[in-house]
């Protein structure tokens, strides 16, 4: 899956070079996240109280954390460049715009023919790295309903809404 990034400012030459460099990397990055994930490795620790986890398990772990790491950086680098450009006036209010909700709405956007429900899983598939929660799940959904993928606050009562506003304001923006 290809990431279209908006076009927020007016940059430079170098600064769009720059950008398009720090996405093909996101690419490669998630691609290899979703290969890592895809891998068929049995993890004999959670069946076996007091086992000790493989070293392919253990280095498969790492390898995520550390891309999980480096995908983080690359939104901080393509918002600070985002940032040296001259932004234009917008309405409404001054409500500081999360790099990660960036990503995600972008995603969100690329899905547009798809249903609420399968954007969810889509977007488990594509921004959660293992073990961890996907990139651009709202922090008080986790708090307040306790659900750790956006499948799951699809599938929750009280969520559902939230997921659906979510996507539809995603789908308008841009």
């Amino acid at each position: 899956m290809e990431i279209i990034l908006p076009r927020l400012n007016k940059l430079t030459k170098k600064q769009k070079m720059a950008r398009g460099r720090l996405a093909a990397e996101w690419e490669a990055l998630t691609s290899e996240v979703n290969r890592i994930s895809a891998l068929p490795v049995k993890d004999h620790c959670e069946s076996e109280p007091g086992a000790k986890q493989s070293a392919k398990i253990k280095d498969m772990k790492l390898r995520v954390t550390k891309i999980s790491k480096r995908m983080r950086k690359i939104t901080d680098e393509i918002n600070a460049l985002e940032k040296e450009g001259s932004r234009p006036k917008r309405r409404g209010g001054g409500k500081k715009e999360d790099p990660f909700v960036l990503v995600r709405d972008l995603f969100i956007r690329r899905l547009e023919d798809e249903s609420d429900k399968r954007i969810c899983s889509i977007l488990d598939q594509v921004l959660r790295p293992r073990d961890l929660t996907p990139i651009g799940l709202p922090e008080n959904w986790t708090e307040k309903h306790g659900v750790k993928s956006y499948t799951e606050a699809y599938m929750h009562l009280k969520c559902r809404s939230l997921v659906n506003t979510m996507i539809s304001k995603a789908r308008k923006t841009f």
